[in-house]
């Protein structure tokens, strides 16, 4: 199943091949056609501007060959009307009894809704949340990791074969002044003069963490 902003570019590209067909534009490959949205729903609901890429190919005026394009775009259930903005643009507006019927087919399709084959025999890699291990998880990375497992979702839903990967650093310089602060407030709980150095972790879960470990090991773990 095709998604509908590809659906009207295939059939922006069939206008042209129709134009050239009829002798009312230039052979010439056709690029890609751009299907986006408007700045303003006032435009309508898709626009392209296909036509200012053609200028130099097809040596017409942009406004001219949007309305050729217009002129031989065939007629399709879901297009209300296709209409010229200069300077070479098309906007289109989608019909609304087709929108309508949408709602039928939504419910028809029920959790097969959504699903397209676009990303069949492709793979995707998704890099997600990748939590600092030296502190508290923030919640700008647990919004990562939201959407990132959404993006992974709706790439599965397109039936890419996706990988979710999630990266933590657990080794290095980081961890280890990590376990020297600890230690230092691990010390501190059983009595001990030290202090943690200026470029040690300075914050509470520190001590929460030195907390947990005398609770769970007493002062076993002062030699170590």
């Amino acid at each position: 199943m095709r998604l509908l902003h590809h659906q009207i570019a295939a059939a922006v590209k069939q206008a042209i091949e129709n134009a050239q067909a009829a002798g009312d534009m230039p052979a010439f490959e056709i690029p890609e056609v751009t299907i986006e949205r408007p700045r303003a729903n006032t435009f309508g609901d898709y626009a392209t501007p296909t036509p200012l890429k053609l200028a130099r190919l097809a040596r017409m005026a942009p406004i001219k060959i949007a309305q050729t394009i217009v002129d031989h775009l065939g007629e399709y259930p879901y297009l209300e009307e296709a209409t010229v903005a200069p300077p070479g643009f098309i906007n289109f507006r989608l019909s609304l009894g087709w929108l309508q019927g949408q709602v039928e087919e939504i419910v028809a399709a029920g959790q097969d809704f959504g699903r397209f084959d676009l990303g069949r025999g492709k793979k995707a890699q998704v890099e997600c949340v990748s939590a600092n291990p030296t502190g508290p998880i923030t919640l700008g990375r647990t919004r990562g990791g939201v959407m990132g497992d959404t993006l992974a979702r709706a790439l599965k839903a397109a039936e890419y074969e996706v990988t979710l990967e999630y990266y933590y650093n657990d080794a290095g310089r980081q961890v280890a002044k990590l376990g020297e602060s600890v230690k230092v407030r691990y010390q501190q709980l059983l009595g001990q003069d030290v202090e943690l150095k200026s470029d040690h972790y300075q914050g509470e879960y520190i001590s929460d963490l030195a907390q947990q470990l005398l609770d769970q090991h007493g002062d076993s773990l002062l030699e170590q």
